[in-house]
């Protein structure tokens, strides 16, 4: 990583950066905008040039000037340190030797970007009526096609002929090359070394990856007699249609404000969606929903509504994403846009309103597949009742051996007359999932469904020092949620350093499921061991300026040491002040008693809840025993705590 570039941007005023991107006014020594993390209608971000933090007052949200940067433009650290080096102009030289840029990878993005210029200028300058017709004809308003950077490619190869004219002959056959590599232009069979575009008389859709980098097109025929009605560019290094969600870059911002993803298929519903205000929707580029699709998703949000064709490809699609989204615990809703096909025309015919009732009804899919079973009349003899059952049995597979699913099959099997006892049909779903076919009367096995693990390992705080950092994909690293538990201890942790060299520490540590969260304190505290207590604020904001820590841990560490900086100017607290051992334990013991209580509340929220949905005596006994330990262990964790508390109220 480029430290020295890292050095300087920190060195640089902050209001510089944070300027560009927000108006601020300064009043006295006090520079503060409108927050654009949160509707703000007063200014309650603050700028300290001598901190060299922000911090929004209103939604707690702070940090440095590159911190600033990757939230705003919802951008990786490598690409918000380029951000900030371009504003502040400063070379990116030894970024780019020590990020070993591939060369041919930059050609392509600088081609394809290009592309999107020529394509985008044409539509809006060129006499092409044909893109503006397209454009009322989906009732798309002209922000919105730009926003999109809608386009249009026309049949004389307007692509083809501009890399043709660039000047030098090298240059100018390297693009040619790369554009050839990618499938921008194909080699003329009659003709060696002449070109000409793939995409002709078409209407241009750009990809972006899940971080805004352009990757590829798909492009919509203009006449009925073009086929196919949708054109990709080829699979190639910089484009797989597998790995992408289309405008997954511009929907991340409200997916995280409004913790919900709408999922829907095609680019146009999509784009419908955004213009009608779901600007939490992203769309699928294949059949379904993929591991691939899904790994850019999860951690954002777990309230997900599928909104594909309501058709039978659809409904089909539906499943078997649902199918993926089950074995990571997220239960998705489903919208049946009846009597229409899509999102699209749902919204052309009855508007927004419409839809947002739909997704408010919305039922869980899997409880919408389960009562599609049902007959209008209920089955007399028993092997229909148990050809019902299996049904039910393959929808519910994908839950595994979940206390959900069984709920769910004693629900189904009570509503379809079965009289079996519980411990009879959990048994005969469990052999349904270990391939049992022959007993049940199956013509194919169904493989097991390996159940989920949420509990996370744990480790102390030298352990987690000593664990070697695996690189994960950037956006992974921004999906951390920072609850309420995990900003708890970061502040008693950096408002009070000597509590990271109590054995306390580890058993308040075991109760978060957090590995970023663990990591970072393990490097306080190797950092408390290292260096002068005035210089501990300093660098525990220093060792953030990582590639491996979230934007969400930034931004939350940020505020705190905001608040810090402000109490003690910028330094450590003094030797005078430091904690003595005692007071450090006992804080250490509150926050433990803290956190369990937390814990145990959500847990008995959980177990309610499980109560709501139960039908049967055998589970509600089960489910009482739980609830009463539960409250047993909360009148314990109360006792306690009001003995003695010295931990603050966030």
């Amino acid at each position: 990583m480029s430290d020295d570039l890292i050095r300087q941007i920190k060195e640089s005023p902050i209001s510089a950066v944070v300027g560009q991107f927000i108006s601020l006014q300064k009043s006295g020594s006090t520079i503060k905008g409108l927050c654009p993390f949160h509707p703000d209608r007063k200014p309650s971000l603050v700028v300290n040039d001598t901190k060299k933090l922000f911090k929004c007052f209103a939604c707690d949200v702070g940090g440095d000037a590159i911190t600033f940067v990757q939230k705003f433009k919802h951008l990786d650290f490598r690409e918000a340190l380029r951000e900030c080096a371009k504003i502040l102009g400063l070379s990116t030289d030894e970024l780019d030797r020590v990020q070993n840029v591939d060369p041919e990878r930059l050609l392509a993005r600088k081609i394809l970007s290009k592309a999107v210029l020529i394509y985008g200028k044409i539509a809006a300058d060129g006499p092409h009526p044909v893109f503006q017709d397209f454009l009322q004809a989906r009732a798309l308003h002209p922000e919105i096609a730009e926003q999109f950077q809608l386009g249009f490619a026309p049949h004389n190869s307007a692509l083809t002929h501009y890399l043709e004219s660039i000047p030098h002959e090298a240059d100018r056959a390297s693009a040619l090359q790369m554009a050839l590599k990618i499938g921008l232009i194909l080699e003329d069979k009659n003709h060696k070394n002449r070109y000409y575009d793939k995409f002709r008389d078409r209407i241009m859709f750009p990809i972006w990856d899940h971080f805004g980098h352009i990757q590829g097109f798909t492009a919509r025929a203009i006449r009925d007699e073009q086929q196919p009605k949708y054109l990709n560019s080829n699979e190639s290094f910089v484009f797989s249609k597998k790995s992408l969600l289309y405008g997954l870059h511009f929907a991340k911002p409200s997916i995280r404000e409004l913790d919900q993803l709408i999922l829907c298929e095609g680019n146009m519903d999509a784009i419908a969606l955004f213009q009608h205000g779901f600007k939490q929707s992203v769309a699928i580029m294949g059949t379904a929903m993929n591991e691939f699709g899904l790994s850019h998703i999860r951690g954002l949000t777990k309230n997900i509504w599928l909104a594909l064709d309501s058709d039978g490809p659809g409904m089909q699609a539906a499943q078997r994403s649902a199918n993926l989204l089950h074995k990571i615990g997220i239960m998705p809703k489903y919208l049946d846009f009846s009597p229409y096909k899509d999102p699209d025309e749902l919204l052309k015919n009855e508007g927004a309103l419409s839809l947002q009732k739909r997704m408010d009804e919305a039922p869980i899919l899997i409880d919408y597949l389960l009562a599609k079973e049902y007959p209008e009349k209920m089955p007399e003899l028993i092997e229909q009742k148990q050809a019902l059952l299996l049904k039910a049995f393959t929808l519910l597979a994908p839950l595994g051996d979940s206390l959900s699913a069984s709920e769910r099959i004693m629900s189904f099997a009570q509503k379809i007359g079965l009289k079996s006892d519980s411990t009879t049909i959990r048994q005969e779903y469990q052999s349904f999932l270990k391939g049992d076919a022959a007993r049940l009367g199956l013509t194919s096995p169904i493989n097991p469904v390996p159940t989920l693990k949420t509990q996370a390992p744990i480790s102390t705080p030298s352990e987690i020092s000593e664990r070697p950092e695996v690189p994960a994909a950037a956006e992974l690293k921004q999906e951390l949620k920072i609850s309420k538990s995990h900003t708890l201890i970061l502040r008693l942790l950096l408002e009070n350093p000597l509590c990271l060299a109590q054995e306390k520490l580890k058993e308040v540590l075991d109760l978060l499921e957090s590995d970023e969260i663990k990591q970072y304190v393990g490097s306080l505290r190797d950092l408390y061991f290292e260096v002068e207590e005035a210089e501990f604020v300093d660098m525990a904001l220093a060792i953030l300026n990582q590639e491996r820590w979230p934007v969400s841990l930034k931004e939350v560490v940020g505020a705190i040491l905001f608040d810090l900086g402000h109490q003690t100017n910028g330094h450590a607290k003094t030797h005078d002040r430091t904690l003595e051992v005692k007071i450090a334990e006992k804080l250490l013991k509150d926050l433990y008693h803290r956190l369990e209580e937390e814990r145990q509340k959500t847990k008995r929220y959980t177990i309610k809840e499980r109560q709501l949905k139960n039908d049967t005596l055998e589970g509600a006994n089960f489910l009482l025993e739980e609830l009463n330990e539960v409250q047993k262990k909360l009148h314990e964790l109360n006792k306690t705590r009001r003995k003695t508390s010295q931990v603050k109220e966030l």
